[in-house]
């Protein structure tokens, strides 16, 4: 049995196949290969159609909204129809970048399509999760059917209602395990039936001491995260 799933991955800028694959040789029972842009969007769809247990993830970040085809989301719904094992990633709203309503409107209008299509998310959120509650609670009845917080970073008193109310998951890696006592707590605080481990880089195989580290934070065996993971995404 596998043990390690990476559930925040991106590609290499040279040669992503060999990364990938290098992963899987390593022990790396699958992974989240995510989009950033639109630009990433066709690698990640030809890398997970090639590997089974590489999960394509695509949709535009809140980093890149400027610039956007007026189409563009005509263009990732044809991307999803056509390609059923895809997910929408990463999404979501970053305080420290421009432009809030144009985020706010990228970030709903692909809750929307995520809803439609029966499709899992997986959110970037900077110092916003106030605000990302808010538009989940209002639209709480067009929901998708789950969602991973990438590096989730909110408050260890919403984990229980995000997970109970909008089937979250929340995704752990290098960035939270060096962020001080408060973050190694919001860890510990999470249900270890919702609790997933990534990388968050180009290299996959990065997720195996990730996932080490967690495991003996939190005295469980690695394996549950990979568990979590494939039940997560074989949805």
């Amino acid at each position: 049995m596998h043990t390690y799933f990476d559930s925040h991955c991106h590609l290499a800028a040279l040669n992503p196949d060999a990364t990938v694959q290098d992963a899987l040789n390593c022990g790396v029972g699958g992974m989240v290969l995510n989009s950033a842009n639109m630009s990433d969007w066709g690698d990640v769809i030809r890398i997970a159609s090639t590997h089974s247990c590489v999960y394509g993830a695509i949709g535009v970040h809140p980093w890149y909204i400027k610039n956007l085809p007026n189409d563009w989301d005509v263009r990732l719904e044809k991307a999803l129809q056509e390609n059923p094992k895809l997910i929408l990633g990463e999404i979501g709203l970053d305080k420290y970048h421009d432009d809030m309503a144009a985020q706010i409107y990228v970030f709903t209008r692909q809750l929307e399509m995520a809803h439609q299509l029966k499709r899992g998310v997986v959110i970037h959120c900077v110092g916003m999760w106030g605000r990302v509650h808010e538009i989940l609670r209002m639209h709480r009845n067009e929901l998708p059917p789950f969602i991973v917080a990438h590096g989730y970073s909110g408050a260890v008193s919403d984990i229980a209602k995000f997970a109970n109310e909008y089937n979250m998951y929340f995704s752990y890696g290098n960035r939270e395990l060096s962020h001080g006592a408060r973050s190694i707590a919001r860890i510990i605080d999470t249900p270890r039936n919702r609790i997933l481990v990534e990388s968050d880089s180009a290299q996959p195989s990065d997720v195996i001491k990730v996932a080490d580290k967690i495991s003996l934070i939190c005295d469980v065996s690695p394996s549950i995260f990979y568990e979590n993971a494939v039940g997560v995404f074989n949805k």
